[in-house]
């Protein structure tokens, strides 16, 4: 006996249910999938983070950068008690320069480690790089005299993405000078180090600071 409208006893609301009970089951499979692919990942960066503790992260270098600070004077008109003045008032910059040339000489160490079914890999390198700093033609345009710069305190800085894989002694060696890099203060106000110089001799002619340090990193380096 067939059902009014030949639905064979079936409501559209029923037909909407069997069609998301059937969909629900379909994605049984799909789900269970998923579930394995992100354990066995979130297993893979476990075991990975675990095998390159010590070593340090992904590295990324920057710089060297040389940073002067120097004294500006400006002036701003102010009320007071009805009559404007002018005050002159110091203000404290930085002014950063990037090298003329550049040359870097890289060595890297690689090195496969594995534990249970992961593996990573982790790297040693030995930077050494040389570069040449000189004062710009136009350096005036920037409203700044060479008078206005405090040469001796300026600072040489370097960038690196994560200085726990920093080893051994960094230096920098300028006219002879050699001085150890200390950590902290990278290029851009990020994480690496840097060293204290008297760049004064910039004036005169080309700065050359030599470079070189050690650094531990995994997976890449750029």
């Amino acid at each position: 006996m067939a059902w009014p409208g030949g639905t064979g006893g079936r409501t559209p609301g029923g037909k909407l249910g069997i069609t998301i009970l059937i969909g629900l089951l379909l994605a049984i499979p799909l789900f269970t999938v998923w579930a394995l692919v992100y354990d066995r990942q979130s297993q893979s960066e476990t075991a990975q983070a675990s095998i390159t503790d010590g070593w340090g992260d992904e590295q990324v270098l920057s710089g060297p950068l040389l940073i002067v600070p120097y004294t500006d004077v400006i002036e701003e008109q102010i009320q007071e008690n009805g009559v404007t003045r002018t005050v002159r008032r110091s203000v404290r910059s930085h002014l950063t320069l990037s090298p003329e040339l550049a040359e870097v000489e890289t060595t890297l160490d690689p090195n496969r480690r594995k534990r249970s079914i992961y593996e990573a890999i982790v790297y040693e390198t030995a930077i050494e790089g040389q570069s040449r700093f000189v004062l710009v033609d136009d350096f005036e345009r920037y409203d700044i005299t060479p008078d206005q710069v405090d040469w001796d305190e300026a600072q040489l800085q370097f960038g690196i993405r994560d200085p726990r894989g920093l080893t051994g002694n960094p230096t920098v060696t300028i006219g002879g000078e050699t001085t150890s890099l200390k950590p902290g203060r990278g290029t851009g106000g990020g994480q690496g180090f840097f060293a204290y110089i008297d760049a004064s001799q910039i004036l005169e002619g080309p700065l050359v600071a030599s470079y070189s340090y050690t650094l531990r990193g995994a997976e890449r380096m750029a």
